[in-house]
């Protein structure tokens, strides 16, 4: 329920926003124009400031931080007169390369890195093997074993996520280039959040469109592909951990050595 708006510039009415704060963002870009209305009339009574400009202007941006003109006005009944009113205002104000250029809010991207790993044939390889080590925490004969499984476990786990991580970086990397081909602005960030397979993948238009297609484009993770290899043995999680456990001793007993 909003509060009667008062004529101050630097006014924002407050009301219950179902949208996380977005639909107050509009409501306070539109009372910025107010305040650019007002204040150069304050200061000179002949002042002419361009309102209806201001006005398509702030749409047009808002237009293109929800991801296109049809997306503001989802919530608007078919046949609208009003939705055509801001349809005709955001044409008016949209740049001849498309809405992107206004663009002020981060495109992010969602995505379930397991899942995506799973048709890479790496999420299931990760779980067979790190069980399997896991497993021989439990048959270990002596504590030192334990503790090298565990070691070798946790070192595993590390090497997942990092695959992971460098992954989305590539995701992001190629994401960006596609937009900044767009005439998306170098300060609008883009982001690649992994949201897990709990959580439901959330993409407006432009982030389902750029994402399929940085997907297409994003080399998949070396450690799919054991042909690449020379021996296709070192791929696997078991064996890239015991190469950076060993070159972690290595390194360790060279500090040692007296100089």
């Amino acid at each position: 329920m909003t509060t009667t708006p008062s004529p101050s510039p630097g006014y924002v009415p407050t009301f219950d926003d179902p949208y996380d704060g977005w639909l107050f963002s509009i409501v306070q870009s539109l009372y910025v124009v107010q305040a650019g209305a007002i204040a150069p009339r304050d200061r000179d009574p002949d002042a002419q400031p361009d309102v209806a400009a201001a006005l398509a202007a702030v749409t047009a941006r808002l237009a293109a931080d929800v991801g296109s003109v049809d997306a503001l006005l989802a919530g608007n009944p078919a046949g609208s007169g009003q939705a055509d009113l801001v349809r005709q205002l955001v044409a008016s104000a949209t740049p001849p390369d498309g809405l992107l250029p206004l663009r002020t809010r981060a495109v992010r991207l969602t995505v379930d890195t397991s899942a995506e790993f799973l048709t890479f044939g790496l999420t299931q390889r990760f779980t067979d093997e790190y069980e399997a080590v896991c497993r021989a925490i439990g048959t270990a004969q002596t504590e030192i074993e334990a503790d090298d499984a565990r070691t070798l476990a946790g070192e595993m786990n590390a090497i997942w996520e990092a695959d992971k991580a460098a992954w989305m970086d590539d995701l992001a990397k190629t994401a960006r280039a596609i937009l900044a081909a767009r005439g998306l602005p170098e300060t609008v960030p883009v982001d690649v959040v992994d949201v897990g397979p709990a959580a439901e993948l959330e993409h407006d238009a432009l982030a389902t469109e750029v994402f399929e297609l940085a997907f297409d484009r994003t080399a998949i993770p070396r450690a799919a592909e054991p042909e690449a290899w020379a021996d296709p043995a070192d791929a696997t999680y078991t064996a890239r951990a015991r190469r950076v456990l060993a070159a972690r001793e290595q390194a360790a007993a060279q500090n040692q050595e007296p100089r």
